[in-house]
Parts: C-alpha cells; structure tokens; sequence
C-alpha cells in the first residue's frame, strides 16, 4: 500500500503531505449531500481497495456545514456491517462539525465544539457502547478492504447543512511495541501536568500530543515529560499520547491515552458504608475537610466555584445492582434522584452519572464496570444534574442511599464539577494557517511578503511557526511556504492546509512540532 493518499470523488489522487508515513488517508467529497431533516440522511462510501498490508488502528475526519451540531447523528458502518456512532445530536446551537474521531481522542462530551478539528472520541466509545477498535476487529486484520459507509442524519427541523469531505486514516500494523502505563498526573487540577510511561521497545523518538496535537519530540529513551501548559486557555480536557518512532522499521506507534480535566474539580469519598434494607445510609463530603476526599484532579479549597456542569460517580458491591435507589444533594439542598432501581440483576457497578450519558435503563445490559466508568442519563425523568448550574459548589454535598432487599456497600462516590467557563467554545484558541503576521486575517501578499522579510533577514521571527507553515508538514521553510501561498494567491496552487480560513489547531496532530501555543489575531 501506498504510504498515504487521498481519494476523491471524481478523479483526482493527490498526495497529502499532512499524514505521516505509515498512514493510509482516504477521503471524499461527496456531491449534494444536504442534510436536512426533510431529507433521507446522507449515505456515502469509501471503497478501501489495496489498503494497509495489516491495519491496526482506524481515526476518521469528519467536516459539516450545520448551523446546529445537536440536530445531528452520525455513523460509520465497516465492511462487514458492523456501524459505531460518531456522534449523537450534542453541541446545540454551535456551527458546524470537523473533527477527527480516535478512540484515544477527549471524551466525547457535551459543551465540546466539535468545529475546532481537535481529536474526540466516538460517541459510543465514551459512552461504553463500542469503539473504532471493534470496527477493526471484527474484519480480517490482514484484508481490511471493502465499503467504508457514512451516514449523517439530521434529526430536527429548522437548520440545513452539507456532508463536506470524510477521511479514514488507517494505520498500518507496526511491529514495535507501543509505550505502556502511561500517567498523566495534576496537582490541584492545574498545569503543569506530569506525564510518565515505560518504553516497550527500542524507539529513534518519542513525540508527546496533547489533544492531538504535537508538544515535543523527545529521544527515544525517554520515560517522562512535564506539560507546562497552553498560555491560553488555562483549563479543559487534556488528552495526552505517547507516539514512539521506529525509523528501521519505518512507523509509528502510539500509546493508550491519558486524560486529565483541567479545571475540574473532583472530590470523592470512599466510605466503605454498609447499605441494608433495615434503614438509610447517608454519606456527606466536603470541600473543606482534606481528611474525607482523596484528591485526583482538585482545586478545592481555591476559592468558590459556580457549577457550570456536573456528574456523579457512584462505586457500588452488591449482588442486585436494580435494588438501588441514590440520591445527591448539593450545598444548596437541591436534591437530584440519579439512580432509581435499574440495572436488574447486575452485579456490582462503577458509574457515572451525566446528563449527556445513555439512558439509565441499559443499565442491565451494558457491562458497567469498565474504565473508564460507564455515563448514563439520571434515572427519572426530570432529574437532571443541570439543576445544579449557576450553584458555588462549595460546601456539604450529601449522598443518601437506599436499597429494596439487596445488601450493598458503597465503596466510594465522587462529585465532578466542571465550572464556568470550562467549555469555552471560544478558549481553544489556536491559529489561522498562512495568517503569518497573526493579524487575524489571511491576507496572501502581506503574509507572504511577512515571510519573505523574515526570510531575508529585515523581519523578525513570525509569531505563530505553525501559522507560517502553510503547506502544515510540520516544517518552517520560508522560501517554500512563501510560495505556496503566492501559488494560491494567482490560482496555481491549493489554499493553506487546515485551520484555515478559521481559526483552529492542527487538524490532524503529528504533523506540527513548531511552537504556537496561541496567535494575536485568535481568541
């Protein structure tokens, strides 16, 4: 197989200088794929011919134009018929879609803008479903060829949109082993976050991603790295992977992910409590007692927190799970019924619970036990944890427990509070790629004339490097950028790799290892 390639619908092949080797990219551009709810849903095809010799991990790209990304469902149906969700009618009112869906991407969570092309993970994999993996799994390894399908629906009137371009990027097998026992550790939900992992194998370089995108490239035998931060935003999700390079070989590897919230902040109790039918338990944490939490990811006791989203994890030992009855109630008194007798006869759980998470019911047939822990929807309806929203979450949040006949222990339960401002759809940042003076606008004369001043000595240093790599090979190279940029300008040539012409992070994540932790013109 070719190293990478792009496919379009009609019939151009054009090489993608983006995608590292090792990496097959197949993509399309359908034609007239509306999507609309007065419409059928829009159903296209990647046909996978002479793929990876033997694949072993699948991302896929997806850009839509929508004026409303919750009205949205998207799927992905392997060869074989097997389908995943994409993602499930969350973002509300935000515009567009383009993002790159990894089982090692950031939760896929409601208040993430999926427009920003950061790396997320599948709707069904967050949510214990399914997962990308499985779509691998269940083909031959070694004939991974065949119908790729899409389905985009729109599911509520009101907004129209267009299915843009879809990519599979397959990963062919790599024979080094990947870095293992990743930790991702902060102190007080702060940056800087400790990263450390063990080498599996011999690698020529380690590179560290954050969110998919490159922070260093480090030797081979390195085992630790401390990620000191974006200048901006200071909190969100934080995904990080190792990805090992063996140049012999002639590959990549990467490992599992690691995630940290930045800015959430968790406290837990692990009561050990005993629950029978005789009566209730009760169990209470506070903010301001250390010696009732054990501190993950915690900026307690740092000053009053307003609650702009919430979930509960409940860590349950009994024999009927669907005996259960928990309820939560925060500071202020505002109690939430998260759990209601579901789960049936399933023993034993470890759950979150969320608003975004799958209905409660599937409780019963889902294996809930997993890490990470399973998020489902509150049990009753109008139970939401949104009640808590605009509520400082400091204080005595209390837990009551009550079970039907089985006995249980609560083994441990946590409050997550993620508070205002953490989903900023407008924090992440980023740059604009051919916006060299970082002025906020792609301007092709100004900005290449920027680089060529740069590049004969009468300009400093653009601010942005990755703004200035235009063709985003991860290179600085003034002459040639300079002139991919004119080539555009008098129609010779194709506009700046992504994010362009809106501001954004690199698309795809390896690709860029110049520094840029934000641009002037970004917000």
């Amino acid at each position: 197989a070719q190293p990478s390639r792009v496919a379009y619908p009609c019939t151009r092949s054009v090489a993608s200088p983006a995608v590292p080797k090792g990496v097959v990219e197949l993509c399309r551009m359908p034609m007239d794929a509306v999507v609309d709810s007065t419409l059928p849903p829009v159903v296209d095809t990647i046909a996978v011919v002479d793929g990876p010799d033997a694949l072993e991990e699948l991302r896929v790209r997806v850009q839509i134009t929508h004026t409303f990304q919750g009205d949205l469902e998207i799927d992905l149906e392997n060869p074989s018929g097997t389908s995943l969700r994409l993602h499930d009618n969350l973002g509300g009112a935000l515009d567009d879609i383009d993002a790159i869906f990894a089982d090692g991407g950031a939760p896929n969570i409601d208040g993430l803008d999926l427009s920003t092309g950061l790396a997320v993970q599948p709707w069904d994999f967050t949510n214990g479903l399914g997962a990308l993996a499985d779509l691998i799994d269940d083909l031959d390894p070694d004939f991974p060829d065949g119908d790729w399908t899409i389905t985009v629906a729109d599911t509520a009137a009101g907004d129209v949109g267009t299915l843009d371009q879809w990519c599979l990027h397959l990963f062919e097998a790599c024979p080094i082993d990947r870095p293992e026992a990743v930790t991702c550790v902060s102190t007080d939900g702060v940056y800087p976050v400790e990263l450390t992992w063990s080498n599996a194998d011999s690698y020529n370089t380690i590179t560290v991603l954050r969110n998919g995108v490159v922070l260093e490239t480090l030797a081979g035998t390195a085992e630790s790295f401390t990620d000191n931060g974006p200048s901006f935003p200071s909190q969100g999700l934080a995904s990080y992977q190792i990805v090992a390079e063996s140049v012999d070989d002639g590959c990549l590897r990467s490992s599992f992910s690691c995630h940290v919230a930045i800015g959430r902040r968790d406290i837990c109790s692990s009561p050990a409590l005993a629950i029978d039918d005789t009566g209730v338990e009760l169990d209470t944490i506070d903010w301001a007692a250390p010696d009732l939490v054990l501190y993950d990811v915690v900026l307690g006791g740092q000053g009053a927190v307003d609650i702009e989203e919430a979930q509960i994890l409940i860590d349950l030992t009994t024999s009927f799970v669907g005996d259960f009855e928990f309820n939560v109630f925060s500071p202020s008194g505002t109690g939430v019924l998260v759990m209601n007798n579901d789960g049936g006869d399933t023993a034993n759980c470890r759950v979150i619970f969320a608003d975004d998470g799958v209905p409660a019911t599937q409780l019963m047939t889902i294996n809930s036990f997993t890490d990470p822990p399973t998020r489902f929807a509150p049990s009753t309806p109008g139970q939401e944890l949104a009640v808590w929203e605009g509520e400082n979450a400091e204080g005595e949040w209390l837990l009551v427990g009550l079970t039907a006949s089985a006995p249980g222990v609560l083994e441990e339960w946590c409050v997550q509070v993620f508070p205002d401002d953490f989903f900023c759809v407008d924090c992440f940042g980023g740059f604009i790629r051919g916006d060299v003076d970082g002025d906020g606008v792609f301007n092709s004369l100004i900005d290449a004339l920027r680089i060529l001043d740069f590049a004969f000595g009468s300009a400093a240093a653009p601010p942005c490097l990755q703004a200035a790599d235009v063709d985003g090979n991860g290179a600085f190279n003034a002459l040639l950028d300079a002139l991919r940029i004119l080539d555009f300008a008098f129609g010779e040539g194709p506009p700046p790799a992504d994010p362009y012409p809106e501001c954004g992070q690199d698309t795809f994540g390896y690709s860029d290892s110049l520094s840029c932790d934000t641009q002037p013109g970004c917000p």
